[in-house]
């Protein structure tokens, strides 16, 4: 990735962020882009973002240990924007070799740029709404939960509740994945795409 030159975004990039966590997470986090500080280090959700999305996970009982942090696009947009339709086609090489490699049970998107990423890969319309944040739905090979960004809960702190009952509600589907199966889960959460 380090030689990634597939959009303009790598001309002012410091470091392409890679995807951190365990190599067979039953959950992947997909962020829409890297920040400043991503940008230092090469590295996926630091700083407040992250201290948020750990805490708030553990309290909904998912094991952070088994999570995949990773980004739809792995270079850094220009400060105050989202990454733009040609930058996400231009990467989603890499997210699809991550879910490849992976082979997470749930896929949990945060922001616009990574549900439209999976809606790419995945050749489906998961639109990134309101209505859909905590939403299930079951694509081709895994679940997606869309999510707000946790930096969209820190600058509207109303949006926790959701943001929580979002996390509890991956946390049950992982638990009724491993006591009841697929197709239970299936039927028991998922929300029609049509």
């Amino acid at each position: 990735m380090q030689s990634c030159t597939s959009c303009d975004l790598y001309r002012n990039r410091k470091n392409p962020v890679c995807g951190i966590g365990t190599q067979r997470a039953r959950v992947m986090l997909l962020s829409d882009a890297p920040g400043s500080h991503e940008d230092e280090e090469g590295k996926p959700l630091l700083g407040r973002n992250a201290i948020l999305l750990l805490k708030t996970m553990e309290g909904s009982g998912i094991d952070v240990l088994n999570i995949y942090f990773t980004t739809a696009i792995k270079c850094k947009p220009k400060v105050g924007r989202s990454p733009r339709i040609s930058e996400i086609e231009a990467c989603v090489k890499h997210l699809r070799s991550e879910l490849h490699l992976i082979r997470p049970s749930v896929v949990v998107p945060m922001g616009s740029g990574s549900t439209k990423a999976i809606s790419i890969i995945t050749s489906t319309t998961v639109e990134y709404e309101q209505r859909n944040i905590g939403r299930v739905y079951w694509i081709s090979e895994f679940f997606v939960v869309p999510q707000y960004h946790p930096a969209s809960v820190l600058r509207n702190p109303q949006l926790f509740p959701k943001f929580r009952s979002t996390f509890d509600v991956v946390s049950s589907l992982l638990r009724d994945l491993n006591r009841e199966g697929i197709e239970f889960a299936i039927s028991r959460y998922c929300q029609s795409l049509g």
